[in-house]
This record gives C-alpha cells, sequence and structure tokens, in this order.
C-alpha cells in the first residue's frame, strides 16, 4: 500500500542529482549577451527546487510513512529477491528525508563549483528583480 507513495519520494531523491547537473549544465550556456530567456527559464526552475525542498521539508508525514513501509518490509524481506538493494535505497532515503533542504543544499555546492557561475547568478537576480519592478508575471 505504501510502496508507490514512498516510491514517488524516491523518485524525488532521484531528481535532485539530475536537475542539479542540468541546471549546471544550462547555467555554464549563460555566458555573454544574449542568455535572458535562458536565464529567466534557470531562475523558474530555481523556483520549482525551492518549493519542492519546502515541502519537503514540511511534510513530516512522510518521514512517518518511511518509517512503516521500512517496518513492513523487515517483516517480508526474505522474500523479496533484491532486498539488498531495497534497504540500501531506503536508508538512503532515510538521510534524504532528515537532510535540511537537500535540493537547495546540492543546487549551491554544484553552483559554487562552477568557473563564472557568479556572473550569471548576478545576472539571473538583476533579471528577477528587472521583472518585479516591471510587473512581469514570474508565476506559471
Amino acid at each position: 500500500v505504501l510502496h508507490p507513495h514512498v516510491q514517488r519520494v524516491k523518485e524525488l531523491m532521484y531528481y535532485k542529482d539530475d536537475a542539479v547537473a542540468k541546471f549546471c549544465a544550462s547555467l555554464a550556456l549563460c555566458t555573454g549577451p544574449g542568455s535572458d530567456g535562458l536565464l529567466l527559464a534557470l531562475s523558474r526552475v530555481f523556483d520549482v527546487v525551492a518549493v519542492l525542498d519546502s515541502i519537503k521539508d514540511t511534510k513530516a508525514c512522510l518521514s512517518n510513512d518511511l518509517s512503516v513501509y521500512k517496518r513492513a518490509f523487515a517483516h517480508c524481506r526474505a522474500d523479496v529477491t533484491n532486498a539488498d538493494a531495497i534497504f540500501n535505497s531506503n536508508n538512503a532515503l532515510q538521510l534524504f528525508l532528515a537532510e535540511k533542504g537537500p535540493l537547495l543544499s546540492a543546487l549551491k555546492a554544484a553552483v559554487h563549483r562552477l568557473p563564472g557561475a557568479e556572473e550569471s547568478i548576478c545576472a539571473m537576480a538583476h533579471l528577477c528583480a528587472e521583472a518585479l519592478e516591471g510587473g512581469w508575471c514570474l508565476l506559471p
């Protein structure tokens, strides 16, 4: 019963690595003029990542459901063929849920390693400030 719900949270955990890698790859392309559209798109992606992180941190039911799932899995572990892989995945998920702000933390660490990312982030912040001052719609 809980497996589909736990699987969705695991997908969020795996999404973190993909989103960070693609965000950094796209940010590396934002050097020079003419990249305003890409910077605005990246600011929207950043907003989505921040919202997902906030939702994950405010939902205590995720940790509770995982605890129930792990207890149920412990009873049927002998009957499952890939039990060790599932056990390791559940432990990684528990660490992911215990960490506060894992999506933004991973994104911040990855962006700091990019050469020249500071200028692109400043340009993105400037575009967002212009959008707010100009009354542009920042919401989808």
